[in-house]
């Protein structure tokens, strides 16, 4: 009897042992099937990678730059910049060269450079050939002296840490070289030096001297989306009048559109004039360009007109000149 009851223990251990071993088998098996998101979204988890398109969004994005620079013989640098500034898609290009020459390349050796406002159409292009890209935490690169290139995205959750980027596929970063340079105009600052593209006009000139007239005149014509082209047209006695221009900030002509509200010069309508001297101002106003003269100007009008030229020979005091 003892025997009998000694055997059924051990049968009924067994068939415990069997039922668990069946048991780990099915959790096992439920694990190797596990979805494949799940799986990625665990390693990027461990791995601190976040996925553009799953982690980040195109909302979140504030910055992203693609740099390439050779700084051995025939030396260059190229720079490609995506960014949101005062809540408008921007892009910034800017390409440096020196020809038969060491690097590094410096702002002096700068070739060609833009500024874009983006539609948004273009932003959606952009952030197509993002996603599916991964940012990483910034680290030392075994690839440090190449010539890149380097890629970094700035954007709302990066905590100063998750910003070096790489794409998708190669393919893809092929695909937005070619968008950039899409998005670059072929014209030069030359080409934009025309009537319709005039935002603003200062002309002063001196009358009635002896061996004929000596006039300056600043124009500002719109160039791209932060930059304006001033131009200086310049004419002395017994002369042809002389040409040059400079590429300045956009904020040129925020200031003298402050100096022509300060000084009210929209309203101005009957004044006192000047001797041997004429003031011109050619500005928009309500949509139209509305001309105004020192013929026309109030006490304080000769104030007016050498602050907007202050203004305006300042902006080119600071412009890099453009031969």
């Amino acid at each position: 009897m003892l025997k009998k009851t000694f055997l059924s223990i051990i049968v009924g251990a067994l068939f415990c042992v069997m039922l668990t071993g069946c048991s780990a088998e099915e959790s096992s098996a439920e694990e190797s099937i596990k979805p494949v998101e799940e799986e990625d979204t665990q390693v990027r988890l461990f791995s601190g990678a976040k996925n553009v398109g799953k982690d980040i969004t195109s909302d979140d994005i504030t910055d992203f730059y693609y740099t390439e620079e050779n700084i051995n013989y025939d030396a260059y640098y190229q720079r490609y910049r995506f960014y949101v500034e005062d809540g408008k898609h921007m892009y910034f290009h800017e390409t440096r060269e020196r020809k038969d020459d060491y690097g590094p390349c410096t702002e002096e050796d700068t070739t060609l450079t833009g500024t874009v406002a983006l539609t948004d159409d273009q932003w959606k292009e952009f952030y197509e050939l993002v996603t599916g890209g991964t940012v990483k935490a910034r680290e030392e690169s075994a690839d440090a002296g190449d010539s890149g290139p380097w890629l970094y995205m700035y954007w709302k959750g990066d905590k100063s840490k998750y910003q070096e980027f790489s794409f998708e596929s190669y393919g893809k970063e092929k695909s937005f070289v070619d968008f950039c340079l899409s998005l670059i105009s072929d014209k030069a600052p030359e080409d934009f030096i025309k009537n319709e593209n005039m935002v603003f006009d200062y002309y002063e000139a001196t009358v009635a001297t002896v061996g004929g007239d000596e006039s300056t005149e600043y124009v500002l014509y719109e160039y791209d989306a932060s930059r304006m082209i001033l131009a200086c047209y310049q004419k002395s006695e017994d002369s042809e009048e002389v040409m040059t221009y400079r590429i300045v900030e956009a904020s040129v002509l925020d200031d003298c559109m402050a100096l022509v509200k300060k000084y009210k010069m929209s309203k101005w309508d009957k004044g006192r004039g000047l001797n041997g001297k004429i003031y011109v101002v050619k500005f928009m106003d309500a949509g139209e360009m509305k001309r105004v003269s020192s013929d026309q100007m109030p006490d304080d009008g000769r104030e007016a007109f050498n602050s907007i030229r202050n203004v305006l020979v300042s902006g080119w005091a600071n412009a890099q000149k453009k031969d």
